[in-house]
């Protein structure tokens, strides 16, 4: 077994090796364009700051890919894929012990407001 694993593990590395150096395609490549991350920041109700903070890169980093100018490396792709098929757990993320965003607008609990005194500014 851990034979074949291993043939499995080399034959992996040598198509990778033969993917970076143009001589052979890869079986499938995620790219997002422009508008797909515009899409997706905009679907998440964040600003560029706010959006650029959660995916922990320089506001101008952001700005770039929305204008086209430069393109996510694999890691910000990836975060991307997370951010546009999975936003809840983009909910988890926080920064300093804040969260950066809600997701989801969860419906509010009947009892939520029961005990707390309205009072008035006079």
């Amino acid at each position: 077994m851990e034979k074949e694993l291993f043939q499995q593990l080399l034959t992996s590395a040598k198509w990778a090796k033969a993917i970076s150096k143009g001589k052979a395609k890869p079986s499938r490549v995620f790219r997002y364009q422009e508008k797909d991350i515009l899409r997706i920041r905009e679907n998440l109700k964040l600003s560029q700051a706010q959006f650029a903070q959660l995916l922990r890169i320089p506001a101008g980093t952001l700005r770039n890919w929305e204008q086209g100018r430069t393109v996510p490396d694999t890691p910000a792709q990836t975060l991307l894929l997370i951010a546009d098929r999975h936003p809840a757990v983009l909910s988890k993320i926080d920064s300093e012990g804040r969260t950066v965003y809600k997701t989801i607008a969860l419906s509010k609990p009947k009892n939520e407001n029961r005990g707390i005194a309205k009072h008035k500014r006079r």
